[in-house]
């Protein structure tokens, strides 16, 4: 694919500003271009655009979402662990690869900021690149992969979603890596004091006379669930996560949006609206109570003016809708097979895979469109605990990418 034009920036009002990135195993010196747009709602949002190491005409086009400000302690992942996985899809799919640097933090940007920064860097592709390849003769759109991790995986599986209209320009192709697909937590379910009770043993807890059946029942099953037993996983711990929830957003009824938590377009959250009545501070108090010395980090007790959710029965949707001409993507989802995320990720497998069979009649077309695969430990690409082997992952992916989009 060509680099940019100067003048097609000037005339967009885009900011451009070129310089040469680290070398890697696998890119002699890759060339990076920042642009600079408006965004939808308010501000700017910057684009890195890493041409292709061998440019030609047709050559795959990515998006790549990062991680986002998650990981302990610290927040964002080392900014060289970005501009790693982009350079390796780029040389592994000879593609130009778009990463999208969506604002998100716990000051001025929080949800639905990232969506509407997604968003308009894709219409930006659109507008920009669809010219472009205008030229290809058997191809009437631009159909570009979209790759992301942990939050950027989230956004990725949405935009995924919801960009993949058949005839026009779309979402062809889709790969995430442990994404955050619901930011409903199991933990949201139970009573706050019990909650912290059952962060002892639960074998110790379930003999207690004194404790309801049902919350044992609950306690008992959520210890089978990857968000029990891997809680304290130090490479993505239960504690970051909500920590992270808590300052990306203003109040708890942004989890319920479909474009934040995607895999509620295809079934109805598991709880229903926030019961938050006759709030008093001292009631967050009297809620409080002083850690044991020697217990567990207080990290799971219930914040102050933590919400109560009321719980409700699930419910499918339809989706895509029909008649709405959307197509599910080809689409690769692998988590960590001891990540926090790992049933967040199988449950969004399932449930695309069951979409597509009403659709195609075919259990075996939803299995080859949809495929997941567990990876060992937390399986992240990015972050303090990254995978040593994530490089062969990322570059299997871009050949994938290739050979899907040529």
């Amino acid at each position: 694919m060509p680099p940019l034009p100067p003048q097609l920036l000037h005339r967009l009002g885009a900011k451009r500003v070129l310089r040469h990135g680290p070398r890697f195993s696998t890119i002699s010196t890759p060339r990076l271009d920042t642009v600079t747009v408006p965004a939808r709602s308010n501000g700017l949002v910057q684009l890195s655009i890493l041409q292709a190491p061998a440019p030609r005409s047709p050559s795959p086009l990515l998006l790549y979402l990062p991680a986002g400000p998650l990981f302990p302690p610290v927040g964002l992942p080392p900014p060289h662990h970005e501009n790693d996985v982009a350079a390796a899809l780029s040389a592994s799919a000879n593609a130009t690869v778009v990463c999208v640097h969506y604002r998100l933090d716990n000051d001025q940007h929080q949800y639905p900021t990232p969506i509407h920064d997604v968003l308009t860097a894709y219409d930006w592709v659109l507008e920009n690149f669809a010219p472009t390849l205008a030229a290809r003769p058997r191809l009437r759109s631009l159909q570009l992969g979209v790759c992301g991790e942990l939050v950027g995986g989230g956004l990725a599986t949405m935009l995924a979603l919801t960009e993949c209209r058949m005839g026009k320009n779309r979402v062809a192709a889709a790969a995430v890596n442990n994404p955050i697909v619901n930011w409903i937590f199991p933990t949201d379910l139970l009573d706050a004091a019990e909650y912290t009770s059952r962060l002892g043993d639960v074998e110790l807890f379930a003999n207690d006379e004194h404790v309801d059946a049902d919350v044992q029942a609950g306690d008992v099953a959520l210890a089978k669930t990857s968000w029990g037993k891997y809680r304290d996983n130090p490479a993505l711990p239960v504690a970051a996560l909500t920590r992270a929830r808590k300052a990306f957003f203003s109040t708890p009824d942004g989890y319920f949006d479909r474009f934040a938590s995607p895999i509620h377009f295809f079934r109805t959250p598991e709880i229903g609206e926030v019961i938050r009545q006759g709030y008093d501070e001292d009631d967050d108090l009297a809620g409080f109570e002083m850690p044991r010395l020697g217990a567990e980090s207080p990290t799971s007790f219930r914040e102050p003016g933590a919400p109560v959710f009321e719980k409700r029965r699930r419910a499918r949707r339809l989706f895509p809708p029909t008649g709405g001409g959307l197509r599910l993507p080809p689409m690769r989802v692998s988590v960590g097979a001891h990540a926090i995320l790992h049933d967040q990720g199988q449950e969004l497998v399932k449930l695309m895979r069951r979409s597509i069979s009403r659709d195609e009649k075919s259990d075996i077309e939803a299995e080859l469109r949809v495929r997941f695969a567990p990876k060992a430990g937390a399986g992240l690409w990015t972050g303090p605990a990254r995978a040593s082997n994530w490089r062969m992952e990322v570059e299997a992916l871009g050949r994938w990418f290739r050979s899907t989009l040529a």
